[in-house]
């Protein structure tokens, strides 16, 4: 059975201190289960896809404490049990911004293992630095005007 607290204990709508250490215990998931019935939806859905979360500044520190940067694109299935409240993804992400992490791979890693766990279901996660940016901008240009 999955349980989850009732919306009107996120954060949503309260004041917000942004000095938290790391926390993945500040995602706060949500139940699909309540509205989809709401929907008439009580068995397989009649849909498919994901919900695509951008994140356009997550930054945490490397080993040696100088600070990272990069834009993140989570996906998390439709037919995950839960989906996390957005002011508590934010919460979360900002958690992180003097978190230590030895490498690109291992904070992606940390997303994807922390906002699987509290959606119930594998999550994608995409990095992108700000190199990797430039050059999907620049391809974008010359495609649509070259």
């Amino acid at each position: 059975m999955t349980f989850a607290s009732p919306p009107s204990d996120s954060p949503l709508g309260k004041t917000t201190v942004y000095n938290h250490p790391y926390d993945p215990g500040l995602l706060f998931p949500i139940l699909r289960a309540e509205k989809r019935a709401e929907l008439g939806i009580t068995s397989s859905l009649p849909f498919f896809g994901m919900d695509v979360w951008n994140a356009y500044e997550v930054s945490w520190l490397n080993l040696r404490g100088k600070p990272q940067i990069a834009i993140a694109t989570l996906q998390v299935p439709a037919d995950s049990p839960k989906i996390v409240e957005s002011k508590s993804l934010k919460l979360y992400l900002n958690s992180l911004n003097q978190t230590r992490v030895a490498s690109l791979e291992a904070f992606s890693d940390l997303l994807r293992n922390d906002v699987s766990a509290a959606v119930g279901a594998s999550v994608q996660v995409r990095l992108s630095g700000p190199d990797e940016r430039s050059e999907e901008h620049t391809s974008e240009l010359q495609s649509r005007f070259g």
